[in-house]
């Protein structure tokens, strides 16, 4: 277990003044299962606050309370603050290795004025109004907390939209410098992930039964198995897992409209994070050979020639098999054992978190 992790897990789906939001509560609740993953995050469930907007319903048909508010989502980190500074002295201590934010609701971005390189994500508040966006800088307080040497690793993940909202007065952290005893140095070890790029809108949609966002979803898809690396999640390949997979969620209409997000915003990273340790992700493998009216023995090799595995694929039928992700070539020989073109084989790929099984035709 990462026992000195921490986490802050935010979700806020209800706004007075702003479209109610579906996905938040729904992506929080999935983050939060996965850091209490002994596969996953493994972090201790006492080390990880969660606000979300359901904590403030009210019912009874009572007016909807404007909470969580912007005091309500800083508080866990002002209370990890307070827990670190000896108010003394100023001087901080550690108290973990890696500090998770995740962050899901109605986002803006900020102004160039106080964002010139477009690195940045406000989440507003359920209070917030068109006249009034009090609002959350994640990146803000956990640079804090990397910088003081409260923690050694920081992890950010927002999922919410990055329009320029250029009106918006940024809440910065009001905490002041402090010192740390064992002193903050070397390469920044931290990881940002945003649901879009800058001026992009964050999307949700109906995924596995639930309201989801996208980029949530496919987060934690990258971050249980779709990402592995080796056995690993790391910064680089969840990186690119979600640059290569989250437009997969989206569907062929929407793909096909240009909809929002294809892409999110994750810079690349100073240092490489460790986030999991999973099996390799497999995928159903169907290989036909419909050119042939006999039956055919079917070999498949990866892409460096080992043999894999092989069997027949009987006249009209199929071979199955479950492969984890790689590159793939398949060749085709009669019963006697004599190779049947195309000589070269078939290539094929297994991504390893497929929705569905990957036929092949070898021809």
């Amino acid at each position: 277990m990462a026992d000195s992790d921490r986490a802050v897990v935010v979700g806020i789906s209800v706004y007075p003044d702003f479209t109610t939001l579906e996905g938040p509560e729904n992506d929080a609740a999935d983050f939060y299962e996965w850091l209490l993953d002994p596969n996953g995050g493994n972090v201790p469930e006492r080390k990880i606050t969660r606000v979300l907007s359901s904590t403030f319903q009210v019912g009874n048909g009572a007016p909807l309370r404007r909470q969580p508010d912007a005091c309500d989502v800083e508080r866990p980190f002002h209370d990890l603050q307070r827990e670190a500074v000896d108010p003394r002295t100023g001087i901080a201590t550690k108290l973990g290795r890696r500090l998770y934010i995740y962050l899901a609701g109605h986002g803006v971005g900020l102004p160039f004025s106080n964002d010139p390189e477009r690195t940045d994500a406000a989440l507003l508040t359920a209070d917030a109004t068109n006249w009034s966006a009090p609002n959350v800088l994640a990146r803000m307080h956990a640079l804090y907390f990397l910088n003081a040497g409260i923690f050694d690793e920081i992890a950010v993940f927002m999922d919410c939209c990055r329009k320029e909202y250029s009106r918006l007065v940024p809440r910065l952290p009001a905490y002041i410098d402090v010192s740390t005893i064992e002193g903050a140095v070397g390469k920044r070890r931290a990881f940002f992930a945003y649901a879009t790029e800058w001026a992009g809108t964050a999307r949700e949609r109906m995924i596995d039964g639930k309201q989801r966002g996208v980029f949530t979803a496919a987060l934690l898809r990258g971050l249980r198995h779709g990402a592995d690396n080796q056995g690993k999640v790391t910064s680089d390949s969840l990186r690119a897992y979600l640059y290569n997979r989250m437009a997969s969620l989206l569907t062929p209409e929407e793909r096909a409209a240009g909809a929002q997000p294809t892409e999110p915003y994750i810079p690349n990273p100073e240092v490489q994070l460790t986030f999991a340790t999973v099996a390799p992700p497999t995928a159903l493998v169907r290989l036909r050979a419909t050119r042939y009216a006999q039956p055919v023995t079917v070999r498949i090799r990866r892409a460096d020639f080992e043999v894999v595995c092989r069997g027949e694929i009987p006249a009209g039928g199929q071979y199955r098999a479950e492969l984890p992700r790689d590159n793939y070539l398949a060749d085709l020989f009669t019963p006697a054992g004599e190779l049947l073109p195309p000589v070269d084989g078939k290539t094929f790929r297994v991504v390893g978190d497929e929705e569905a099984a990957v036929d092949v035709d070898v021809q």
